[in-house]
């Protein structure tokens, strides 16, 4: 109570706020691309009186992932559409503070607040962790919160790496088929081949390149580096000038049989190393392939005392 302007305690015991129950789960952020859902809780099981304390806590948690199929292809980002709401900007991201809207306009970057829930904070497929209250959280390979779950080198989701096997590849071969439709196929890869690197031992005119078992050219030659999306998984070759090593890289799992190409254009073949993690065909064992069976008791080991 306030008597003449001081407040004195008019002897109502202090109660002490308790958060209520956890509401239902809210929907889901992002139609596609892993959005998040949360509940809510308000402090009302009791309210503060008479000077108590507040909860304790956020009032809102438990948050859980939802809609984590990819979304259509050319779809626009998650991040740009937060960006166009806010006029004609195009998304950036700041790596070292990913979870805040930062906006770009011509040469300019704005920081134009914090992303909503579920905005991932990379751009790299293979990352999978979004933002939530404003903060990077890890998504597992199961497309879950906090699991901590990881691909192996088979890109097996919490695997061992021992359902595939690496297999190394020296092509020295003199192949001199000129051009492009009469390139040497170095290496078949077959489906689910991952960590695929293929590197051409020096400098050169010659080229190496990916095709499908028919023949069709993935990325089209002549070109420079570039990066795309083929066969379920991510290809990047690396071409800097005129006269270079040739890289390819593919994380795989490949969804189906590529060729690594060897492109005669001028000079012998210096060589290429090629390796990649190809499927064994064993699988780990799971709780549900395997149980222990009990048998009954053996003979005793000893007539007496044993």
């Amino acid at each position: 109570w306030c008597i003449k302007g001081v407040c004195v305690d008019d002897g109502s015991p202090l109660i002490d706020g308790n958060w209520g129950a956890w509401s239902n789960y809210s929907g889901c952020t992002k139609q596609c691309d892993i959005g998040v859902a949360y509940q809510l809780r308000t402090c009302d099981n009791p309210s503060p009186q008479n000077g108590g304390e507040d909860c304790e806590g956020s009032f809102r948690g438990n948050y859980k992932t939802c809609n984590t199929q990819e979304c259509p292809e050319n779809s626009v980002s998650f991040r740009q559409m937060q960006c166009s709401a806010k006029g004609e900007y195009s998304e950036y991201i700041v790596s070292s503070d990913p979870c805040s809207l930062v906006c770009r306009s011509g040469s300019k970057i704005f920081w134009l607040g914090t992303t909503t829930d579920g905005t991932r904070c990379s751009n790299k497929k293979e990352d999978l962790s979004v933002c939530i209250e404003g903060h990077c959280k890890e998504v597992g390979c199961d497309y879950s919160l906090g699991t901590g779950r990881r691909f192996d080198r088979c890109k097996v989701c919490g695997g061992d790496g021992s359902s595939c096997a690496l297999n190394v590849v020296n092509y020295t071969k003199p192949h001199r088929g000129y051009g492009y439709d009469k390139a040497d196929v170095m290496v078949t890869l077959p489906v689910h081949s991952t960590n695929v690197v293929a590197v051409q031992k020096a400098a050169g005119y010659n080229l190496i390149g990916i095709q499908t078992t028919e023949g069709e050219y993935l990325i089209l030659h002549h070109t420079w580096s570039k990066t795309i999306e083929a066969a379920g998984t991510t290809i990047t070759y690396i071409h800097e000038d005129n006269r270079y090593p040739d890289r390819i890289y593919i994380p795989g799992p490949t969804q189906y049989e590529l060729n690594l190409v060897f492109i005669y254009l001028y000079e012998r073949n210096q060589g290429v190393d090629i390796s990649y993690y190809a499927p064994t065909g064993v699988v780990t064992p799971t709780e549900i392939d395997v149980e222990w069976i009990v048998s009954d008791w053996s003979a005793c080991s000893r007539s007496c005392a044993g």
